[in-house]
């Protein structure tokens, strides 16, 4: 049997107007975390503020206990959660439809295995309005860097990532 590995995790999303860096938290798998943090970011964010951005999202993840991740992946509240963040980012924003929202979007994934000495930031392909993915071989190259770099190489690292995003 696979034990399954303590992790931080985050997601970086850009649509060329504003960064969205958020804390995702989980066991095994993660999704967005309403306990974390949110950083936007305008589109003239430097590296500096990025990689800041990204660490403490990724600070604010929590490994959650197998009773605690059940709770946090329930179906219906997940629904409602995704519901008012895209309202939020649409309010917050100015955008009337998701469409304009979600148009061109690039999105990143962070993770940091505890204990190891390695970040990696996975570009995602943009399937489609609300999807992104990934499978193997496709040719997307994520962009790892020491754990311990600072918040400019972070958000050099990040905006790298996004430049790889499909």
């Amino acid at each position: 049997m696979n034990a399954v590995v303590p992790s931080r995790w985050a997601s970086a999303y850009w649509n060329r107007n504003f960064y969205l860096i958020e804390t995702f938290s989980g066991y095994g798998m993660a999704g967005r975390d309403p306990a974390g943090k949110q950083h936007t970011l305008q589109q003239d964010a430097t590296a500096d503020d990025l990689g800041a951005a990204v660490l403490d999202a990724m600070g604010h993840s929590r490994f959650l206990s197998l009773d605690e991740a059940k709770d946090f992946f329930d179906y219906k509240k997940m629904q409602e959660q995704y519901a008012a963040w895209i309202e939020d980012l649409m309010k917050q924003h100015g955008y009337k439809t998701k469409r304009a929202l979600f148009k061109d979007m690039a999105r990143c994934n962070i993770s940091l295995t505890v204990g190891d000495s390695q970040m990696t930031i996975s570009p995602s392909h943009h399937d489609r309005l609300e999807s992104w993915s990934r499978v193997k071989d496709d040719g997307i190259e994520d962009v790892v860097i020491p754990s311990d770099s600072t918040p400019e190489v972070v958000g050099q690292a990040l905006l790298l990532g996004f430049s790889r995003c499909t």
